[in-house]
This record gives structure tokens, sequence and C-alpha cells, in this order.
């Protein structure tokens, strides 16, 4: 049947930009394949080993988000060292899609071979904390509790660090995240010739630190009712009448941070920092989590056959709602980062309609940029006039 996924294939949406010469931007977001329709009236432990089956991107927070919105749907509540072992594994993942994005798409920007190799051991970081978090349990399964060694943990997230440092950043996290404004940025990028610095610099010498700049909106968990109706009904967006159209993006969910607030910009340049300051706190965040100083809020269960989730995800907040219904799925829906953000009016369109005039080549390479800055993922085509 058309837009029903079958098991074994990868379940993507596709955007497709248009760049028209004086006139803004145009989005059309194909929206993916029928996750509820593979998922109806199958068990939910069913459920669990399917959903990072059909999606290639963030598996683990597509994880964290199934087996939390399925739990609240059964009215079950894992402990608090769970939660907050899921969520640092989630964590972890991001701390790897940061840096494999950094490594594989920005030397390009440069005219540069990508860097992989270079990031290799990060590959390696997510299956060591699982093991180190959950042994032989599985760590998503419904009613699963973690048995962590935390020394186990805090050396997995000292070995990320330590990669960080020396492949990325160039010196101290602490003394990066300690930088303020462009010209602590300029100074970093200056005396550690390290490859984020560099395209930042290549940004800011083009000319192009403010480009696409526009005020960010960010995204908060819609209501419970909003919810309920959409994963009844689908179609719009789950938010309040009237209500602008957020972003979920790195930027979005770190506009507090000191040193990205220093910059006092919305534009391309704030938007790859964005990505980097994730970077350099996510160990902190690792470290709390894993010696459960700051564990995830307990979402009350809910019972009664219906559960959502929201988990923040390396592209911004992922959502997932299901229906239960004798003990099977009868709705399972999926809200993913890409259509908030790439949606006709969302943050891409709006910002990429503030793009400089110029030849479609440079309009080009710049809308790039900027897709790369808001999701580095997502399948798109850029077309200028």
């Amino acid at each position: 049947m058309s837009g029903v996924l079958s098991p074994g294939r990868t379940l993507e949406g596709r955007v497709v930009i248009d760049l028209p010469r004086g006139a803004p931007a145009r989005i059309a977001f194909t929206e993916p394949g029928d996750i509820g329709g593979l998922l109806r009236g199958r068990r939910p432990e069913e459920a669990l080993t399917l959903v990072p089956l059909v999606y290639a991107l963030c598996g683990t927070a597509q994880s964290q988000a199934a087996v939390t919105a399925l739990e609240q749907a059964l009215g079950s509540a894992p402990s608090a060292q769970t939660r907050a072992a899921r969520a640092a594994l989630t964590g972890m993942e991001t701390l790897r899609e940061h840096s494999l994005r950094i490594a594989l798409d920005w030397p390009g920007f440069l005219g540069l071979p990508p860097q992989a190799e270079r990031l290799r051991p990060v590959m390696e970081l997510l299956p060591a904390l699982t093991a180190a978090l959950f042994g032989e349990e599985a760590p998503f399964a419904l009613g699963g509790e973690a048995a962590p060694d935390r020394v186990a943990a805090l050396k997995v997230i000292g070995t990320a660090e330590d990669l960080l440092v020396r492949e990325i950043f160039g010196e101290p996290l602490e003394d990066w995240r300690a930088r303020r404004g462009w010209d602590g940025l300029r100074a970093w990028a200056e005396e550690s010739g390290c490859l984020a610095g560099q395209l930042l610099a290549a940004v800011e010498e083009n000319g192009w630190r403010d480009a696409g700049a526009v005020q960010a909106t960010p995204l908060t968990v819609p209501a419970a009712e909003d919810l309920r109706a959409w994963l009844k009904h689908g179609g719009e967006l789950p938010l309040a009448a009237g209500a602008a159209l957020p972003e979920t993006t790195p930027f979005s969910r770190n506009l507090d941070d000191p040193l990205l607030a220093s910059l006092e910009s919305g534009g391309l340049a704030a938007r790859l920092t964005a990505r980097l300051v994730e970077l350099a706190g996510l160990p902190a965040v690792l470290r709390a989590l894993v010696q459960e100083e700051t564990p995830p809020p307990l979402h009350a269960p809910r019972g009664g056959g219906v559960g959502f989730a929201a988990v923040e995800a390396a592209r911004g907040l992922l959502i997932h709602a299901v229906e239960l219904r004798d003990g099977a799925v009868a709705r399972y829906r999926i809200l993913a980062p890409t259509r908030w953000n790439f949606d006709a009016a969302g943050i891409a369109q709006r910002s990429l309609s503030r793009l400089p005039a110029a030849e479609a080549a440079t309009r080009r390479r710049l809308a790039e940029l900027l897709v790369n800055a808001v999701d580095p993922c997502v399948r798109h085509e850029v077309r200028a006039a």
C-alpha cells in the first residue's frame, strides 16, 4: 500500500528548496511513510523492536521516545536511575552525531575532503556507554531497569571529552565555553587552527556572519490536548490556535548559553556555533545524568492506553504518541524536528528568504550552509534561479 512502510525499509522524508531571485524561498516537505500503518495491530514489545529499524537517523532517541510513550500508555513508570541512563544514551548519540556531521560535512564547505577517519573512535562511545549503564539488559525494553557501573560510564565520557578536545576544539572545553563574542571566537580560530574555527573564519571573511538572520522562537512541548487531537486526526501541527510556528534546533535550545547569547545574532555563523556550543557542553550533561544529579522529569503515567513522549534528539525535539487498544497499537504517530523546521513557513524558509541577493551559485552555497546549520541530516535539494 502506498505510504505504508514495510519492515526493512528506511523511513525518510524529503525537502525541496526553491530560491527564486527577488522572492521568498519556497519549501516543500514530503512526509515520510506511515509508521502508524506499520505498527497498527502489533504488540508494544514488537513496536519497540521495529521503530529503530525503520529510522536510519537518531535510532537511540527514537527508542527512548517509543519506550517512554508506550510505558506511559501502559501506566508504568521506570525509576529515576533508568530514566537518567536512557537520557544519557540519547545524549551520547547526540555527541556522536554532532561530531560526525562536523567531520563529514564542514570540510566540504572549505574545499577539503571529509575527515571521518579522525572521528572514527566516536562510533565506539555509545556501545561502550550502553554496556556500562545497562550491562546485558536491553536499555529500551518495557519494564527494563538500568544497572549502572558509574566508574566505567564516567571513563567512557572522559574518553569522549578527550576526543572532542583533540579533534574539534583544540583546547579544554571549559576554556572554549568561557570565550565570549566574535572576538573570542576569532581568537580561538586563529590559535587552534582547527577545522571548525576555519569554517567560522571563512563565513566571516565572506561577509556571511549574519546571513539569514531571524529571531528564534523555541518549540515547547505541545499541550496534552493538542497532542491528543493530533494523534487522533493527524494533519496540522499540534499548536495552540494563533501560535507562531516555532523552531527546534541546537540554536533554539541553547539560546541562554552565555557564549551563544554574547554573539547577539540569529544568523549563519551563530547557528553553526550553536552546534559547537551544544557539543562542548555534552560531557558535563552526561556526567550529571550518570551520577543522577539531574534526572529527567517524570511524566506521570497516563494509563488508559494513551501515551506521549518528547525527547531532545540531535536534530531537535522528537515527539511520539501512541494509543493502545486490547493490548495492541491502534494509533501511532511520530512528529520529527524536520516537520517544524522545514514547514512551508518554518525557520528554514524564513532564514533562507533573508539571504543576500547574489548569483545563483552563491545563494546555493549559502543555502547549503544554512540547511546544515538547521539540520545536517535532512534529505534535500536546493534549486536557485
